[in-house]
């Protein structure tokens, strides 16, 4: 798991961290707002199920560091979101939050302005998700297998050889699957990292995502 950065020291670990945040938002959740994603499990009384916000709150959520992300959301504007390399359309109108959280946020952006945090997600070049974006390149050589399966809801493998490229390689090799009146569900594995999950395309956004649907609505 990514540590958090203890002390002025090593760019690329301050970098891996934020970026390993940022990537998982988008390519697991499929948030192209993580603004709004955020703000909507912050102001949750209880973590939802889905244990990947309990790995959200183990590794940046008890020292206050999703309050930081979400911070630098907000000041960077919805338009510099994930939105850039996901290659989706959405409402780039900007985020108000109210009541503690807000008032939370107000303290950190003060923090930031009268410290130089070289801990914080800000000065890290996330604006436009160059370091995280790789899963949406295309990849030449690189097309992946994609095979169904019998089950129901209808399911399908989608395998391929190398992480660059898979999300967009996802999209493309499961544009090919027949019509259906239920979601496919496709168990994405790269051979070089292993299984990444169950996605399904979401017939709101048009995005490919995984987990529950609702989980992944608050972030668009």
């Amino acid at each position: 798991m990514p540590t958090e950065p203890s002390a002025p020291g090593d760019f690329i670990h301050y970098l891996g961290y934020w970026a390993s945040l940022q990537s998982f938002l988008a390519f697991s959740f499929g948030w192209s707002r993580h603004d709004r994603g955020l703000t909507w499990l912050l102001t949750q009384p209880e973590l939802p199920d889905d244990p990947r916000f309990a790995v959200l709150d183990t590794v940046w959520g008890r020292n206050g560091d999703l309050e930081r992300y979400l911070e630098w959301c907000l000041h960077v504007g919805a338009q510099n979101s994930a939105i850039r390399f996901l290659g989706c359309d959405a409402d780039l109108s900007p985020l108000i939050v109210e009541g503690a959280l807000s008032i939370k946020l107000a303290g950190i952006r003060r923090e930031m302005q009268q410290t130089a945090l070289p801990l914080t997600p800000h000065g890290k070049h996330l604006e436009r998700g160059d370091h995280v974006k790789g899963p949406a390149e295309r990849k030449a050589g690189d097309a992946g297998c994609l095979r169904t399966i019998n089950g129901s809801p209808p399911r399908a493998v989608y395998v391929r050889q190398h992480f660059g490229g898979w999300y967009t390689g996802l999209a493309e090799a499961a544009a090919a699957l027949p019509p259906s009146s239920r979601s496919w569900r496709v168990d994405v594995f790269v051979r070089s990292v292993g299984f990444l999950g169950t996605y399904r395309k979401s017939r709101t956004t048009g995005l490919w995502f995984s987990g529950r649907h609702r989980y992944h609505s608050v972030g668009n």
